[in-house]
């Protein structure tokens, strides 16, 4: 019977329809009025370590943690300060929507930190920490985590308690669910950045904004898990 009730189960996800959490209106613009149009800190992936709820429909909503890679592609020494990156929640812009996931490089930070290679892409990285500290003389200290030329900053986004709730969208059509993403900083050591809301565009052009790929066609996860538990009952009753 339990096996009967799982089959059963995967039928009816593959008809439900997800309903999007509210969300405070954290994108960009409602920090500042930038036009987002610089590249000098670029969103390379946004990368799905866990999916916890699967997009089974276009019309759906998925829940996910996803690693974001932050790469300040300037050259040196030109480093960039108070990195924060914005992911819209709801299909729409980071940039000017109005639901938006903002997140940044929280404390601990270090004058010192050790770099490695995650993702093997062979550029410097830094894995949720401990982040850089390029400015340990700004008084009162600063607690935004920056971003050294030429490396990355690969940043988890949620967790399996509280993960993002992302709207399951294609905007190009290439059977990618695909989500807006917005990264912020600020030039030079004089800014003091000592929480999450000081986070953002320092300036009108201190951000970027790109679509990024994050899941595979919705309905994809749930026909291979169910797929696989159909293979499996049936090689249960031919033993049988």
């Amino acid at each position: 019977m339990r096996r009967i009730q799982a089959l059963l189960s995967c039928a009816v996800l593959g008809l439900a329809v997800g309903v999007p959490a509210p969300a405070l209106a954290q994108c960009t613009q409602d920090f500042t009025m930038a036009t987002c149009a610089s590249s000098d800190v670029v969103i390379d992936e946004l990368n799905a370590v866990s999916v916890v709820d699967p997009c089974t429909s276009y019309a759906d909503s998925a829940q996910v943690i996803l690693d974001a890679v932050i790469h300040n592609v300037t050259s040196p020494p030109a480093g960039r300060q108070d990195i924060a990156i914005f992911v819209a929640k709801n299909g729409g812009s980071a940039q000017t929507g109005g639901s938006c996931l903002h997140d940044y490089l929280e404390p601990p930070l270090t004058t010192s930190p050790t770099y490695g290679d995650a993702n093997g892409d062979a550029v410097p990285d830094i894995h949720n920490g401990d982040w850089l500290d390029a400015e340990p003389f700004t008084m009162p200290h600063d607690d935004c985590g920056d971003l050294a030329s030429g490396t990355q900053a690969i940043k988890t986004l949620q967790s399996e308690v509280t993960p993002l709730q992302i709207s399951c969208v294609d905007t190009n059509g290439d059977g990618q669910v695909d989500v807006d993403v917005c990264v912020s900083w600020s030039n030079g050591t004089s800014n003091r950045c000592q929480q999450l809301s000081e986070a953002h565009p320092a300036g009108s052009t201190t951000c970027g904004c790109a679509r990024v790929d994050v899941l595979p066609e919705p309905g994809a996860a749930v026909a291979l898990a169910c797929g696989a538990a159909l293979i499996a009952f049936a090689g249960r009753i031919r033993a049988a």
